[in-house]
């Protein structure tokens, strides 16, 4: 991509961003993304990006290597700062109880 073309993205996420800012903010913003039609996790990625200023460089002695790491099993699901850890065997049903309480508590 160009840099003409990056710089007019950056700008036009900067907008949308101040634009949320502005917005009544009595709504959760994933359902301000849906009224606006616009990507929710690439919302909150730009909207991130802008709060920290440049993502700045990392250097490679800033990682230290894990000697063990614990076998985890299962998977976890991770939204708006809402964290659900399931184990290999869970139970669907109380998943899907769950997804449906966030479902309209989001909105």
């Amino acid at each position: 991509m160009s840099r003409p073309f990056l710089e007019e993205k950056r700008k036009e996420w900067k907008r949308l961003v101040e634009q949320w800012e502005g917005a009544d903010q009595k709504i959760s913003t994933a359902c301000w993304c849906r009224e606006q039609n616009i990507n929710y996790n690439t919302f909150l990625y730009w909207r991130e990006r802008f709060r920290s200023g440049s993502i700045r460089k990392v250097e490679r002695s800033s990682f230290q290597e894990l000697t063990h790491s614990p076998a985890t099993t299962g998977i976890v699901l991770e939204c708006n700062q809402i964290r659900i850890q399931l184990a290999e065997n869970f139970d669907a049903t109380t998943l899907k109880k769950c997804l449906r309480i966030l479902r309209e508590v989001a909105c």
